[in-house]
C-alpha cells in the first residue's frame, strides 16, 4: 500500500523496527456476561512509563485510562468496569505510538493505521464472535473511520459520537457507540465534553 507521498508502506521493516512480542492480554471484567458491552481500544502501542498488564489499563484503578472510561464512558451509561469487556482493533503490541511511527517513517497516519486494521481485522471479528456483545463503543477517530469503511457507511464523526449506530459484523448485529478517547477529549472538551451527557441519554436503552 502507498501513502500519500507515493511511498510503499515498508510493512516488514515496520513491524521488525516496532514491533513487540508481548501480547497485553483483553481485560474481561469478572461480572462481564454473554451479550453485554465491550470497550474497543484503537492499538497497543506504549505510550506510558506504567506497565501495561489488561487491554486500556483497566485493571488498574489508578491508571488514567481507568479513571476516564469508568467515569466518562461506563458511569455514563451506569456499567462498571467489572461489567464489561475490551480488547484493540490491533492486535499488535508496539514500542511506541502508530501516530510516532508515521512521524518517524515518513507515513500518513491514518493510512499506517488502517494497513494494521486490515492487518488485524480477522483477529478482531473474532473477539466479536467470542465475547459476542450487544454494544461496541469505540475509542478513537480513526477505529471510527475504519469501521465505517467496513460496515459501508459514510459518518462523519463529529456528527456521530456518542450516538447509536446499528451494524453487524460476522453475522453479529450490534450497536455501536463511537466515542473520544482520553487525550481528545481533555484537549478539545468544548466540542466533545457533551460526550457525558449524550451518553446518559443512551443508557436507558441499553
Amino acid at each position: 500500500m502507498k501513502n500519500k507521498n507515493n511511498r510503499a508502506i515498508n510493512l516488514p521493516r515496520i513491524h521488525s523496527m516496532y514491533k513487540t512480542n508481548y501480547k497485553i492480554p483483553d481485560f474481561k471484567g469478572n461480572k462481564y456476561t454473554t451479550g453485554c458491552i465491550a470497550v474497543v481500544g484503537q492499538d497497543a502501542g506504549i505510550t506510558t512509563s506504567s506497565k501495561v498488564n489488561s487491554v486500556l489499563m483497566l485493571n488498574d484503578s489508578n491508571s488514567r485510562l481507568y479513571r476516564y472510561v469508568s467515569n466518562k464512558i461506563t458511569g455514563c451509561i451506569n456499567r462498571k468496569i467489572d461489567e464489561i469487556v475490551a480488547f484493540n482493533l490491533i492486535k499488535y503490541n508496539f514500542t511506541t505510538s502508530i501516530k510516532e511511527i508515521a512521524h518517524l517513517e515518513g507515513y500518513n497516519f491514518y493510512e499506517l493505521f488502517n494497513v494494521f486494521a486490515h492487518e488485524s481485522f480477522s483477529d478482531f471479528l473474532s473477539k466479536i464472535d467470542e465475547y459476542k456483545p450487544k454494544c461496541i463503543i469505540t475509542l478513537g477517530k480513526p477505529t471510527f473511520q475504519f469501521l465505517c469503511k467496513k460496515i459501508d457507511k459514510n459518518l462523519e464523526f463529529k456528527e456521530c459520537f456518542a450516538s447509536k449506530i446499528e451494524m453487524s459484523l460476522n453475522k453479529h448485529h450490534m450497536t455501536w457507540m463511537p466515542c473520544v478517547h482520553m487525550n481528545t477529549y481533555n484537549i478539545y472538551r468544548r466540542v466533545y465534553g457533551k460526550q457525558d451527557k449524550l451518553l446518559e441519554s443512551l443508557s436507558k436503552d441499553l
